[in-house]
């Protein structure tokens, strides 16, 4: 994919919290164990993921033995944009796809193809959320 590891794998969290509705904090948040171990995410990895969708208030934390993670909000109202957002910035669909920095003023060699893709991806990331995303991946399975 054309992602990073880190939005890769937020992603499959976050996805992965939304599939389990006991994942909240009134009844049982789920351990980062079992997430890591699920998704077969490093355990250390994954600390440092749930610390920034901690941060930006996607998902939330309980500690203690029954402790784990849960979203704070419903997967309705998690955009994917909204996860992309915090680990690879707003601009990532503006930027080249070959990583160069003057793709604009002189434009790479697949500029010109990669301009359409960017534009359907960022309607994707801007238009579907958590749970859409859900649903699919569980009707494809």
């Amino acid at each position: 994919m054309i992602f990073n590891k880190t939005l890769e794998y937020a992603l499959q969290t976050v996805i992965f919290l939304s599939n389990n509705p006991i994942s909240s904090p009134i009844s049982s948040p789920i351990s980062q164990k079992k997430i890591a171990g699920s998704l077969n995410i490093p355990y250390h990895y994954l600390g440092k993921i749930f610390q920034q969708l901690n941060n930006t208030g996607i998902t939330g934390s309980k500690t203690g033995p029954l402790g784990g993670f849960y979203l704070v909000k419903s997967p309705k109202q998690i955009t994917l944009s909204g996860i992309l957002d915090v680990f690879v910035g707003e601009k990532y669909f503006e930027s080249c796809v070959l990583g160069q920095n003057t793709c604009d003023k002189s434009p790479c060699p697949i500029h010109y193809d990669g301009v359409p893709a960017r534009v359907i991806l960022r309607n994707i990331f801007n238009n579907y959320t958590v749970y859409d995303w859900s649903n699919k991946f569980h009707s494809s399975t």
